[in-house]
Parts: structure tokens; C-alpha cells; sequence
């Protein structure tokens, strides 16, 4: 039962009123909960994208590293490699030129 706020006026509270609040109370905290829940399974599924993405994220840099790493070796053997490659092309180059000349 409502009264007016009238401090002269005494208010009367009957059981029902408590009932009905109380009733208001737990529809209220139901609906937290319910809320809450929510909140929760989508910071979960927030959590779980996070966790992919930064799984993904170390997979592509492992892979780069690994291809970092193979770079690497190569431009080291790659200029010896070479060197002996134009030594052994001019070797042949002139021991070609000197049998061609000896014989002809």
C-alpha cells in the first residue's frame, strides 16, 4: 500500500507490500544474473578469438622465423657457391680454349 509523503500521515506496510518488493527484488537479481551470464559468455568468446588470433599471430611467426632462418643460410653459402661456380666455368672456359688451340 502507498501513502503520500505526508511525515504527519504513518505508513502502513502490510505483508503483501513486503511480498511484492520482495517478489520486485528477485526478478531484479534474476535479471542481474541473467545479464551477468551473458556478459560472461561473451567475454568468454572474446577470450577464446583473443586466444586463436595470438595462436595464429605465433604460427605466422614461427613460419616467418624459419624462413628468416633459411635466408640466412643461404646468403652465407651463396657468394663461395658462386665464386666456385665462375672459377669452375672459367677452368673449363680455359681448358677448352687450350685443347681447341692445341688441336686445330
Amino acid at each position: 500500500m502507498t501513502t503520500p509523503h505526508d511525515p504527519t500521515v504513518m505508513a502502513v506496510i502490510t505483508l503483501r507490500d513486503i511480498y511484492d518488493r520482495q517478489l520486485q527484488q528477485e526478478a531484479a537479481t534474476t535479471q542481474a544474473i541473467v545479464d551477468l551470464k551473458q556478459q560472461i559468455a561473451s567475454m568468454s568468446s572474446h577470450i577464446n578469438a583473443y586466444v586463436q588470433h595470438r595462436e595464429d599471430v605465433t604460427k605466422i611467426h614461427d613460419d616467418f622465423e624459419r624462413r628468416f632462418r633459411v635466408l640466412e643460410r643461404w646468403k652465407s653459402a651463396i657468394p663461395p657457391s658462386l665464386f666456385a661456380a665462375i672459377v669452375s666455368l672459367i677452368v673449363a672456359l680455359i681448358e677448352y680454349t687450350t685443347r681447341a688451340v692445341g688441336h686445330g
